[in-house]
């Protein structure tokens, strides 16, 4: 039992390591971008800010379905919020973060770690999740995912054509 619910967890950790990887790259590769410092840093704390607002209304929206873990704890489908227009806003906003802290202290090495570390890393917790939540929610979740984007709001959304009588 414990061994399964270890196994089930390891995108978490996966995650959590990519994450770590993406810090240490910026910090290696600071200020080595040219670009002024000032600009840098106005334009990364924009970039963070925007990012923290996503995933407060992320948090937010998930209320008591907030997990850090792969496996739901809720019954209930959170569809409000930012979860109305994609399914992972959390992940959209934690990877615009870590842009966000690269570009204010100039790495272009932390820029470039955020789609190599975090990209797979999110693909394979999101993906994690995704099993769980179709397994728990069955229709609602295919409904629910048919009609979002998974990192970004789906821009070519097709809408029902009306019928003639």
């Amino acid at each position: 039992m414990l061994l399964s619910g270890l196994k089930r967890q390891w995108p978490v950790a996966v995650y959590t390591v990519a994450g770590a990887l993406v810090l240490l790259a910026t910090y290696l590769g600071r200020g080595r971008m040219n670009i002024a410092a000032a600009s840098a840093a106005f334009v990364g704390a924009v970039m963070v800010l925007v990012a923290a607002g996503l995933l407060a209304w992320s948090y937010l929206a998930l209320g008591r379905a907030l997990s850090l873990w792969v496996r739901p704890d809720s019954d209930l489908l959170v569809q409000n919020g930012p979860y109305r227009f994609i399914r992972h806003p959390a992940y959209l906003g934690l990877g615009l973060a870590f842009v966000g802290i690269a570009i204010a202290v100039r790495s272009w090495l932390g820029i470039l770690s955020v789609p190599a570390f975090m990209g797979p890393a999110t693909w394979l917790r999101a993906r994690a999740e995704e099993r769980e939540l179709r397994q728990k929610f069955g229709r609602d979740w295919i409904r629910y995912a048919a009609r979002t984007g998974f990192i970004l709001p789906r821009l070519n959304r097709k809408r029902p054509t009306a019928v003639a009588a």
